[in-house]
């Protein structure tokens, strides 16, 4: 041990002490200094990761920990101490420090290695109890000075990597965290020893020192500004994607608050700022460089492949989370777990160097996901939700100046969030500024508890909006184009719409090119085209449109849910009811009609209802619009609608006698002639130009064999009986379905009552299940427009027996209706994530056609790309759809014995590639043998086969038969029978002439006349 290192060590700590003894917040002060010297290779003292910082702690650990049993026993102060026990953020940190204990126990296969976590973890919950303390005794100030301080050292540690970068590029001369890039500007970390954790808090330090630039004055303003523009350079110079795509996100929130909150001067001058910099940056690489986006590409493309790993990590995390829903693999052990999932071989195959290393997760939310489960995750989300929700809370109700430092670190704390979405970081600096974020939400929001702050937070209109939304885009987005695309219809609209793209003609479509296809109206596929368009041909263009229909539809509801029934909470359960509905969200992330098709209907039966509700003509046009939006994605479907709003309008002329007494029959049926007409303005164009172009072809195939035919033969073979859907509803509703036999019932009695919102909902259901019973032609997806009105049936219902726990159950009484429905909301979000580890393989299915497709993409690439004699492939006992989508060039259907006949009526010449199951080349080469029918590619079950052609076959033949008449010469002389070898030799000269007469005769120009040879 270097005696130098022991000495440092051992002075740090007594300086702590001694600090310490002296006043604890410069003692706390002395320790943030120390925060970025991170650097192992240059900071460790003695022993390996003994950082600075760490030996301090202890120090401070120490006098504190001595100095917190003084004060309490002397002050006694019992507030106080329930100060402490009441603190919403410090109960959540011990909440989540007893789940990673239990998980490290129970669970982890590596317990050294979590309990070694776990002590950091340790020493960060009582950061948090000292930083409190801190705050309460020496006030505000305190927590002023520490930003303060916090802010220079990003600025010294800018100057730091400034003096890295230059002494690398000038002099080669390499310390601290430097990343040599080759042809490249090196990646800097200044002190820290990983350049994406100096990247990170770069990002952390750069809205407070905007903040900064604000509210002070003068001369300590310029600074500031400057060192903002400073540490946003530094921050480039890190080349830290992560952090770059953290501190978009953090800017984007912290302009938009600005203005909300009314500092419209303030956010125009930072728009106008950014505006000139990032103008100026582009401006230099397209003078100097050439070309900005070629820079960018060059930039990126050396780490391509670092990209790539940080997504197998994620979903090697989201695998391990699957496997272990409740308590996760373990605090402390992704790196076990992960070794266990399917993208472990993918992964080493990629970073070599880490097989025998830890495997890190590179990711805050997947790293938490993994080792500690559905209620780790759960504390950990709500911990941050609680934190950004005092912040803003604070930041918008507070007058005092110091509402921007709320504003600042919640900017900061969204940065880290989102950059941590593709790495960890388990440092100091992480909870210092979550820490620091909390003393400013306290400040803000005197005498404010989780009550107080549940009640505020359900009171804000936007809340259940942006909830839902996040929620669901992450169910919906997430690895949307990582499956190939599924037989039949979704390969079939993929290809559709490509072949938009291909024959630039909107109008007519295309599933083959050579054929007009005319089964469905066009309008999703003009959608899939769009966006083939802008993100390239590709698995997550081709779904993108239903993943975004299917949000608005979850959204959509919740203004649907707040309308009928006055209600915010029954819109937010109907929409997170919708969205864990299995099949609505199955089929939200899959290229298919259906979801879009509801989401149309539901608008369009929603601006009806409106339209009888306040008699306003927008909206019975909105209706008739997007009725006809629904009858351009899915035909007669779409036309669900005009039976809902006509026996509603029914009910209210002739049945219901007081709001809606006025309404007489002139009315209902200008209503209904309105209605129609938008429908036709929307709807008729496409189809009378379909029909002018293709006259009865288009009457024939789209209306009668794609809708009455379907509707009312069993000419596809799909019937079921006529009560199926029920079944269907049972197996693919799941839980809802349980849920949904009492809330029915209910929904009928309010009916009875003369309720108009649940006598819709009845019609709509009745209407809906009853359309598709009735058609002959049945399938699972083809009743997906129900789930939305089956949601907000049970969201009544929940809603119902909410409000009659609360007036029933005395206990309840004693808080607010905001707090005790913000809280079942909050619980019931969190019940929906555990329920939805249950049933996430009904939605997140196997690549099923992961093989075949890279059978195709084989050939592809071998064959058609390269070779201008192969441009058919043939596919034998396979569904055409996914086949036809990623086949480059022509493809045909073949059976066993049709394939047959063309192998022996082939061209001379012409080789043949076909794709299939193991079987089929197996039963070609027992009939024509190894040498004619070769295996050239085999991915799991497909195989792809190439044909030789008679040309290649009898080539093959020949250079084998003069391969053996070789050997044979050369062994002629230790042969025991020489004229037995000789004749043998000669019949081979025979067998080689003759298959050269053959190649000869078919091909004269290519191949001479043979001549006979004779040995000797």
């Amino acid at each position: 041990m270097p005696t130098i290192e022991i000495f440092l060590a051992i002075f740090i700590f007594i300086l702590m002490v001694l600090i310490s003894i002296e006043d604890i917040a410069t003692g706390f002060l002395f320790l943030l200094v120390l925060v970025p010297l991170q650097h192992k290779e240059l900071f460790s003292l003695v022993y390996w990761d003994v950082l600075p910082i760490r030996i301090a702690f202890f120090g401070l650990l120490l006098t504190t920990f001595y100095r917190f049993y003084l004060w309490f026993r002397r002050h006694k102060k019992k507030e106080v101490v329930l100060s402490f026990i009441k603190d919403p953020i410090l109960v959540i940190l011990v909440l989540l420090y007893i789940v990673r204990l239990i998980s490290i126990i129970f669970i982890a296969e590596n317990k050294i290695s979590g309990f070694k976590l776990l002590i950091f973890y340790t020493t960060i919950v009582y950061f948090y109890i000292l930083i409190k303390f801190l705050y309460q005794n020496y006030g505000f100030k305190f927590i002023q000075k520490s930003l303060w301080l916090y802010g220079l050292l990003g600025t010294v540690t800018g100057f730091i990597s400034i003096v890295q970068f230059y002494s690398f590029k000038i002099f080669a001369y390499k310390f601290g965290a430097i990343w040599e890039i080759p042809g490249h500007n090196p990646r800097i970390g200044s002190t820290f020893w990983d350049v994406n954790h100096f990247g990170a808090f770069i990002i952390s330090v750069i809205p407070l020192s905007i903040v900064f630039s604000i509210i002070y004055t003068s001369k300590v303003r310029v600074f500031w500004i400057f060192n903002s523009v400073f540490l946003i350079g530094v921050l480039y110079l890190t080349q830290s994607r992560s952090a770059w795509m953290g501190m978009a996100f953090a800017f984007i929130f912290f302009i938009y608050f600005l203005f909300i909150k009314g500092f419209k001067k303030y956010a125009r001058y930072i728009l106008i700022v950014s505006f000139v910099f990032i103008t100026l940056f582009f401006s230099y690489f397209q003078i100097f460089k050439g070309s900005a986006y070629y820079e960018y590409k060059r930039f990126m493309h050396t780490r391509l492949d670092s990209f790539d790993t940080h997504f197998i990590l994620l979903e090697g995390a989201m695998e391990v989370y699957r496997d272990n829903p409740i308590l996760g693999a373990g605090f402390g052990n992704f790196n076990e777990a992960f070794r266990k999932t399917s993208y472990a071989q993918e992964y080493f195959f990629r970073e070599k160097n880490i097989v025998n290393e830890r495997v890190p997760s590179h990711s805050i939310w997947g790293e938490v996901a993994s080792e500690t489960g559905f209620f780790g995750i759960s504390l950990y989300v709500l911990l941050f939700f609680v934190v950004l929700g005092f912040l803003v809370k604070g930041y918008l109700t507070s007058v005092k100046k110091e509402s921007f430092l709320a504003l600042g670190m919640a900017s900061s704390i969204i940065a880290l969030l989102v950059s941590g979405i593709f790495y960890t970081y388990n440092l100091e600096f992480f909870w210092f500024t979550i820490f620091f974020a909390v003393m400013i939400a306290f400040y803000l929001n005197k005498n404010i508890n989780f009550s107080k702050y549940i009640s505020w937070l359900y009171d804000l209109k936007k809340v259940p909006i942006i909830f839902l939304t996040l929620f669901s885009s992450f169910f919906l987005f997430w690895d949307l184009g990582k499956n190939k695309l599924i037989d039949w219809d979704e390969a079939i609209y993929a290809q559709v719409s490509r072949n938009i793209l291909k024959s630039g003609d909107w109008f007519t479509l295309h599933w083959d090119l050579n054929k007009i296809w005319l089964e469905k109206p066009p309008l999703y596929m003009w959608f899939s085209a769009f966006f083939m368009n802008i993100f390239g041909i590709s698995e997550f263009s081709a779904r993108l449109t239903s993943a975004i229909f299917g949000l608005i539809g979850v959204v959509s509801l919740y203004f649907i849910g707040k309308y009928l029934f006055k209600s915010r909470l029954v819109g937010l359960v109907a929409g997170l009811i919708l969205i864990t509905s299995p099949k609505y969200l199955y089929y939200s992330r899959m290229g298919m009609l259906d979801v879009t098709v509801t989401v149309f209907i539901m608008f369009s039966v929603f601006y009806g209802y409106k339209y009888f509700d306040s008699r306003k003509f927008k909206n019975i046009l909105l209706s008739g619009a997007f009725c006809g939006f629904a009858v351009m994605t899915k035909a007669i479907v779409g036309l669900l609608p005009i039976p809902i709003l006509g026996l509603y309008g029914v009910y209210l002329i002739f049945i219901q006698n007081a709001k809606y007494k006025t309404l007489n029959t002139k009315f209902f049926i200008k209503s209904i002639v309105f209605f129609l007409l938008t429908v036709l303005l929307v709807a008729l164009p496409w189809h009378l130009y379909m029909y002018f172009l293709h006259g009865d072809m288009f009457i024939k195939t789209y209306f009668q064999e794609h809708i009455l035919n379907r509707g009312l033969t069993d000419q596809q073979g799909k019937t079921e009986p006529f009560l199926w859907y029920i079944t269907v509803l049972k197996v693919n509703f799941r839980l809802w379905f349980l849920v949904l036999i009492p809330a029915f019932i209910y929904t009928v009695y309010k009916s009875y009552k003369k309720s108009n919102p649940h006598i819709f909902l009845v019609i709509g259901t009745l209407v809906i299940f009853l359309f598709f019973s009735v058609s002959n032609s049945k399938l699972v997806w083809y009743i997906t427009p129900l789930y939305p009105i089956l949601a907000l049936i049970n969201a009544t219902f929940i809603l119902f027996v909410l409000n009659l726990a609360y007036s029933k159950i005395g206990h309840f009484k004693k808080y607010s209706v905001l707090l005790f429905r913000g809280v079942f909301a909050i619980f019931f979000s969190l019940f929906l994530l555990l329920y939805f580890t249950d049933y996430n393989k009904l939605v997140y299915f196997p690549d099923f056609n992961r093989d075949l497709v890279k059978a195709i993409q084989e050939y592809n690439e071998r064959y058609y790309e390269a070779s201008s004699r192969v441009n058919v492939l043939y596919y034998i006992r396979l569904s055409a759809p996914v086949i036809k989508f990623y086949v480059e060039g022509d493809s045909t259907p073949q059976d066993r014995e049709p394939f047959m006949q063309k192998i022996e009526t082939a061209d001379f010449s012409e080789p043949l590639i076909f794709v299939s199951r193991q079987g089929e080349p197996t039963y070609y080469q027992d009939i024509y043998g190894s040498d004619k029918i070769q295996k050239v590619y085999n991915e799991g079950a497909y195989y792809l086969t190439y044909v030789r052609s008679e040309e290649e076959y009898y080539n093959i033949i020949i250079q084998k038969l003069n391969a053996e008449v070789g050997q044979k010469i050369n062994n002629l002389p230790t042969a025991k029978d020489k004229l037995d070898e000789v004749f043998e030799i000669n019949q081979m000269y025979t067998e080689i002439y003759e298959y050269e007469l053959i190649l000869h005769k078919n091909l004269p120009s290519k191949y001479i006349n043979p001549i006979l040879l004779r040995y000797p």
